[in-house]
């Protein structure tokens, strides 16, 4: 059966089996907004936990990111909290060329937490975590209303678990991390293409692009999904030329960028001082291979195997993104992998990066839509697991993407 072909009936399975996953897609679809909600809670639970093992562990240790009502809130700020956490309320945007910058992190998610941090009664660390929240919640509806334009209902409610139980997708549910709000306007840009509305889809894409460095790839996706939709150049209509509005968003930092700091590309030039960018270092993932190469199977060298072998898959996928969804989609879930990978030298973070090429999503969730309940279910009960498993680690300051 070919992927996402749904004429066919699924693999036979028990009547009482087969009541079982009809009453439970009945209820996804049916309370999809639940859905989210559910597993936001063992997330949050394994986040809290693995704060508070870390204080139970090594009682002092401490970080700038730390206050927000430790450790109940403390779990989702860890890592790249702080920069973001530093944009928004602290010293703003600097650059120092060939060192650690702020400049590296797009504008959009600190720039929400400033002006709400204003507006409620706490501090900014809650600020971003509610906006993690939010976004994921509504990314999640997003996505299930994409879903449901591309294939029936019940491959939509295995896609949205499969996206929504990745390891990773603990990412989505509060982490302070821009991950849900690029994802959450790449969402609402697809489905405005998918109902013709193009000038909204190019004004959603505009914030989604000022949201993360891998704004290009969404900025030819969704030209060449509109393209796609039409058939061919000579059908294009003049609306549909709005859609290049999507790339104002990453040419506004560009253009503050230049009128700051006289470099327009300093988001890309300043990952030298993490060992990324766009060198033969990095793109030949010298640092990840050495790894690997001389400390054995240590923690570290798990992590950079586990997020090669799936950068290497998501590489792959696109090309039945293309046959399922049309050469727009296959562009896009490809640059959006492609991007952060060619620049990482570990490629550890594409794990969640992965995420954002949500069309090779779907293609897993179909895929697992056709197979048997017992392999389908077992494959998002684990991967549920591993999610707050990683949750869990991520909030004990263990580094997993």
């Amino acid at each position: 059966m070919a992927i996402g072909d749904t004429s066919q009936d699924s693999p036979v399975i028990s009547p009482s089996a087969s009541e079982g996953v009809a009453r439970g897609v009945h209820a996804l679809t049916k309370r999809q907004w639940t859905w989210f909600l559910a597993l936001a809670l063992p997330v949050w639970a394994s986040a809290t936990s693995g704060a508070h093992w870390l204080l139970y562990k090594s009682p002092n240790r401490t970080a700038p990111m730390l206050h927000a009502g430790q450790p109940w809130f403390a779990g989702f700020l860890r890592w790249d909290a702080s920069w973001y956490l530093d944009i928004a309320v602290g010293r703003g945007y600097f650059y120092v060329p060939g060192q650690q910058s702020s400049v590296a992190y797009f504008p959009l998610y600190p720039t929400l937490i400033r002006y709400l941090d204003k507006i409620l009664p706490s501090d900014a660390a809650i600020a971003a975590i509610f906006i993690t929240v939010v976004s994921g919640f509504v990314g999640s509806l997003l996505f299930w209303k994409w879903t449901n334009t591309q294939m029936d209902r019940r491959s939509s409610a295995i896609v949205w678990l499969t996206m929504y139980t990745w390891p990773f997708a603990f990412y989505l549910f509060g982490v302070a991390y821009s991950d849900a709000l690029f994802i959450a306007l790449t969402f609402g840009a697809f489905y405005l293409i998918e109902k013709d509305k193009i000038l909204w889809a190019g004004v959603v894409g505009a914030f989604a692009t000022a949201c993360r460095p891998v704004a290009p790839a969404l900025c030819v996706g969704l030209g060449l999904v509109v393209l796609q939709k039409r058939g061919a150049i000579k059908n294009l209509r003049i609306k549909d030329f709005s859609i290049v509005i999507s790339g104002v968003g990453l040419l506004g930092f560009m253009a503050y960028l230049k009128w700051r700091f006289n470099d327009p590309l300093a988001f890309s030039h300043v990952q030298v001082g993490w060992d990324q960018g766009l060198t033969l270092r990095s793109i030949l993932k010298i640092p990840g291979l050495d790894a690997i190469r001389y400390q054995g199977w240590s923690q570290n060298s798990v992590r950079i195997v586990i997020h090669m072998v799936i950068t290497a898959i998501f590489l792959v996928l696109p090309l039945l993104v293309w046959k399922r969804f049309g050469y727009g989609y296959a562009a896009y879930s490809f640059l959006v992998v492609l991007i952060p990978a060619l620049g990482n030298s570990t490629t550890v973070g594409l794990g969640r990066y992965v995420m954002a090429a949500f069309p090779s999503m779907a293609i897993v969730g179909e895929w697992l839509a056709q197979r048997g309940s017992k392999l389908r279910w077992s494959w998002l009960a684990t991967s549920c697991a591993c999610m707050c498993f990683l949750a869990a680690c991520e909030a004990a300051w263990f580094y997993v993407s």
